[in-house]
């Protein structure tokens, strides 16, 4: 990749990262949902023309449904992964009952279990705030690894490869 793909990649990346903070939650799923669900259905075809006929069609319905549904598909999506957070913070939870932990481990393993527990009934309990709140987080990890990338291809310098 060229210098100056890197940086309008990085550019490009910074204004989706403002974006999605600046911009309604329900504007962003959508736009995003959509562009996700074409490319699914692209490549899930792609993938059907050259015989790849069970993973192509699960990325078309999955391409479709993100078109026509993308709302119910981000619910889906947020449930799943509150279930996630749930399971996780469980699994620390016995982890840290048949370890023998003492001291800072001990008490550091109980508050990350506990915070993914609470973090994932809270997703449950208020999936509207949750989605704005991951939005925002997205918005912001997406600014940072523009800048970072911007800073990276504005910096480093370009080499030359040898044309066989």
């Amino acid at each position: 990749m060229s210098k100056v793909e890197k940086i309008i990649i990085s550019i490009l990346t910074i204004a989706l990262g403002i974006a999605f903070i600046v911009k309604d939650p329900g504007f962003v799923v959508g736009y995003a949902a959509t562009a996700i669900g074409c490319y699914l259905c692209i490549s899930g075809g792609y993938d059907y023309a050259i015989r790849l006929t069970l993973r192509g069609s699960i990325k078309a319905v999955l391409g479709v449904l993100l078109v026509f549904f993308p709302w119910l598909m981000a619910n889906i999506l947020l449930y799943l992964f509150a279930a996630f957070l749930i399971v996780i913070g469980i699994f620390y939870l016995a982890t840290l009952f048949n370890s023998r932990l003492k001291g800072t481990p001990m008490v550091l393993l109980l508050l990350i279990a506990i915070l993914y527990i609470v973090v994932g009934v809270l997703i449950i309990i208020n999936e509207f705030a949750a989605q704005e709140w991951i939005i925002i987080v997205m918005g912001v990890s997406l600014i940072i690894d523009g800048l970072v990338s911007l800073f990276d291809a504005l910096t480093t310098k370009e080499t030359k490869t040898k044309k066989r």
